[in-house]
């Protein structure tokens, strides 16, 4: 049986998104940048906790859309080879051109 669509939090999930997005334009639109905002801060210096929203939902996702999946360890295993295998690589490059230009 495939796994019930969740469109409300996928939407949720946009949406925390989009608090993120504006969270980091405060640079653009803080007072004495480029389009000053008054308030700008104000109203979106909370948009930090989108991360944590967003993860906290797509771990909820995953675990949602594979509940029922057969295999059970088994495939828990290699769901997380997969991800990590997908994920890591990048991370290391990433981190090592960031130390090596502190350096």
């Amino acid at each position: 049986m495939p796994a019930q669509k969740l469109d409300g939090i996928q939407c949720l999930r946009g949406v925390a998104i989009l608090f993120v997005v504006l969270y980091h334009a405060d640079g653009v639109f803080t007072p004495g940048s480029y389009l000053p905002i008054e308030s700008w801060t104000r109203i979106f210096g909370f948009g930090h906790a989108g991360v944590e929203l967003f993860f906290v939902l797509s771990g909820f996702i995953i675990c949602h859309a594979h509940w029922q999946e057969p295999g059970g360890w088994f495939y828990a295993r290699r769901f997380i080879a997969r991800r990590v295998t997908r994920i890591y690589p990048m991370v290391f490059i990433a981190a090592t051109i960031g130390l090596s230009m502190r350096f």
